[in-house]
Parts: C-alpha cells; sequence; structure tokens
C-alpha cells in the first residue's frame, strides 16, 4: 500500500509545481543529528526487488539471487555476509540523512505521503483509496502557505486533523457496495445529477440517453474527489470554500456538477459517445 501512496502523491498536480518544492520544516528538524530516521518514501524503493537481483527465461521468474532488503521483523532469518553488508549499508545510509539534514529538502508530496501512511495505518477498516491523495492536497496547501510560519509550521498536523474529520462526512464516497445504491453513496448522488440534469436541461438529458452516456463514465471521479480533478488548485480552493461553508454541505455538488454540464452544453449536444467522454472526462472547466 505504501507503493500505491507514494506513486499518487508523486503524481499530485503536474501542472503546479508546489507540492515539488521543499518545506519550510522538514520532518528531521523534529529529531536531533543522532536519532536515524530514515525517508518514508524509501521503504518504497527498497520493498521493490531490483532486476538485477532475478533470474528469468521466457516464462518469467526462476530463481531469486539476492533479496534487495532485510526485515528484522521476520523471525528465525538467517542473513548472509552479502545481506549482512548490504544491511550495514543501508543503516549507514539512513543515519547520513539524518547526520545531514541540509543535503535532504524534504518536498511537500513527501509530507502528504506520510500523513496518508499514518492516516491508513490508523483507519485499518477503511484504508486508503486512489483519489485521497486528490482530497487532501488542497487542505494541505492552505496550511502550508499560510501567511503566518507559527501556522505553517503545523501545517503537517492540520492537515491530518482536518482530513480525519472530513473523511469521516465523505467516507460514503469510498464504499464500493454502495456504488450501485440509488439512496447512498456515490450511486446516490449520481441519481440526484440525473434528476437534476433531466430537470433543467432535457434537451441534453435526452442526448445524453441517445449516446448512451450515463453519469457513471464521468461524474463517479467528479463527485468521489469534490471536484478536485476537474479545476485547477486556487479554483478547486474557491470551490471548497463554498461548499465547505454551505449549511447542507455536499448537498450542492450535484448542482454544481449540473451546471458543469449545461455550461458545454453545445459541445456536448454535437458530440458522438466518444467526443462526449472527452470533453467530460478530460476536459479543465
Amino acid at each position: 500500500m505504501l507503493l500505491q501512496i507514494n506513486k499518487d502523491c508523486q503524481r499530485l498536480c503536474p501542472d503546479f509545481d508546489f507540492f515539488r518544492r521543499p518545506t519550510e520544516f522538514s520532518c528531521f528538524s523534529l529529531f536531533g543529528k543522532d536519532v536515524p530516521v530514515g525517508v518514508l518514501r524509501r521503504r518504497g524503493e527498497t520493498s521493490t526487488l531490483q532486476s538485477h537481483s532475478l533470474n528469468k527465461n521466457l516464462v518469467g521468474v526462476t530463481n531469486m539471487i539476492r533479496l534487495s532488503t532485510y526485515s528484522p521483523f521476520q523471525p528465525n532469518c538467517r542473513l548472509s555476509s552479502g545481506l549482512v553488508s548490504q544491511f550495514e549499508e543501508d543503516k549507514m545510509n539512513c543515519i547520513s540523512e539524518c547526520s545531514l539534514t541540509s543535503a535532504y529538502h524534504e518536498p511537500h508530496w513527501e509530507v502528504i505521503e506520510r500523513i496518508l501512511y499514518v492516516y491508513y495505518k490508523t483507519h485499518v477498516s477503511q484504508g486508503y483509496v486512489q483519489g485521497m491523495n486528490e482530497i487532501i492536497a488542497p487542505i494541505y496547501y492552505v496550511f502550508a502557505t499560510d501567511p503566518d510560519e507559527s501556522w505553517r509550521k503545523y501545517a503537517e498536523m492540520d492537515t491530518f486533523y482536518c482530513f480525519n474529520n472530513l473523511m469521516t462526512e465523505i467516507h460514503p464516497n469510498f464504499i464500493r457496495k454502495l456504488d450501485g445504491s440509488h439512496e447512498a453513496g456515490l450511486g446516490g448522488q449520481m441519481k440526484i445529477l440525473s434528476n437534476l440534469l433531466l430537470k433543467f436541461d432535457s434537451n441534453l438529458s435526452k442526448h445524453f440517453q441517445k449516446i448512451e452516456l450515463v453519469p457513471e463514465h464521468f461524474a463517479f471521479r467528479w463527485l468521489s474527489l469534490l471536484l478536485a480533478r476537474e479545476f485547477m488548485l486556487p479554483d478547486v480552493l474557491l470551490l471548497w470554500d463554498t461548499l465547505f461553508s454551505d449549511p447542507h454541505r455536499f448537498n450542492l455538488l450535484p448542482y454544481v456538477c449540473c451546471s458543469m454540464l449545461i455550461g458545454i452544453r453545445d459541445q456536448l449536444l454535437k458530440a458522438d459517445f466518444p467526443t462526449a467522454v472527452q470533453l467530460v472526462q478530460v476536459n479543465k472547466f
């Protein structure tokens, strides 16, 4: 799971370089130079097998030559001299990272990776689902760019707290059993969106029926990620400010989605199924 979180966080907002910039308050600043603290992403990198560690034939992997990592949690584990050397090398690299903190600049996406990993470990029943990285990114950005340094310093902790509270409200969006329901979860919200489109633009609704374009083809991502992928980050912040301040919370979201469709209705009415899917899935509103 750490590998998936790592990949998702590295892909955050590719058109916005903030998350690849170094944070002011690295995790290393919390510990002394003598405390061996490693980088979380290194755990993901070393958990995969290197290509030179395997023998292959035309069918696939046939023999493992050398283990790339050693886990001290495995009982009755015997180490070869090569593994001992590798383990000592990894240990020295870890200590070197902590001793020379000025040489390593922790980017913001690694902070988000750490928050999501802690959330995953503390919410075993729900776990991590792809898309959570898109939801947490705007929250972290707000705290990490606060004009007051005393607030920015606690961006990681504040983000975890707010993300945890937000997930308690929208967690039905990440329960797969509710996706096909017309009463709760994403299934219920997509049903509301269909009814709204029929009410406010019946011609567009009929055209969707004609080309067999259903909300499941596009609204699943819109609703589950609170439109975080459909707008640029500054616009997402404005939209979320409205959603979070509304007394009915996310009941407003299907109306926003409906207005987005009506906003490009002229293009959609002329489109066939592939073109329409391209418009609603790739288009930045």
